[in-house]
């Protein structure tokens, strides 16, 4: 069978013109996209449009919002043990920094201890709970207390604490000074005098920090930065 295509001068339309065995005009007429679209070799059907894919089941949709939903748990909880968390303050040793009943949110991603940071303690350090302190001094650096001025002193400058509830007089069960062993940090309350911490616990090792505290959550019409943090 022969086959020929032309415009026809008086029409807007394509003409296909298929010849019979006979020499016969068998004739079939197309818009002029369509038709267009077929002489390219491009895919449409009879309106010339491109077929649209299957809608997905109601299965499928529901095993995809459950992938999302499993994947975005596990992002947090992955951001929440590596990155990130919140933690409660129970105890008075930080007054008037924070309260009993506090939630404060703590960061570790990339985190270096360093001097007059708050940051959250393990329970592994062998005390009953876990602990919010302020870091006095890292590793190398001397530490001493004046009992009787309430001063602390590191590396023999006395330090400026406002934040304090009140002057520094207990010495605890260390012998002052004291010099910071490698990877530790001494740590204290702003409650200075109800305060269990390291003149009492010695310097904690660095790897029992879990984050550095720097927002107070709740209350919520306490939401702010810590002072001195």
């Amino acid at each position: 069978m022969e086959e020929k295509k032309f415009l026809s001068q008086d029409s807007d339309r394509i003409q296909d013109i298929d010849l019979d065995i006979d020499g016969n005009p068998i004739v079939d007429w197309e818009e002029p996209e369509t038709a267009l679209a077929h002489a390219a070799g491009e895919p449409g059907g009879p309106d010339g449009e491109t077929p649209k894919p299957p809608k997905p089941s109601a299965m499928e949709e529901l095993l995809e919002w459950f992938q999302t939903i499993v994947t975005t748990c596990v992002v947090i909880f992955l951001a929440f043990i590596f990155c990130f968390r919140i933690v409660t303050v129970d105890g008075e040793s930080m007054l008037p920094t924070v309260h009993p009943g506090d939630w404060l949110f703590s960061y570790s991603f990339l985190y270096t201890p360093k001097q007059g940071d708050i940051v959250a303690v393990s329970e592994s350090i062998s005390y009953e709970r876990n602990l919010i302190k302020r870091i006095i001094a890292t590793e190398g650096q001397t530490v001493d207390i004046d009992p009787e001025r309430g001063v602390v002193l590191v590396d023999g400058v006395a330090l400026d604490e406002p934040y304090t509830a009140s002057p520094t007089f207990e010495t605890g069960t260390l012998r002052f000074p004291m010099t910071v062993p490698e990877g530790h940090v001494f740590l204290m309350g702003d409650n200075r005098n109800f305060s269990t911490d390291s003149r009492v616990i010695g310097p904690v090792d660095e790897r029992y920090i879990m984050g550095k505290t720097v927002l107070r959550l709740f209350p919520f019409d306490q939401i702010g930065l810590l002072a001195g943090g």
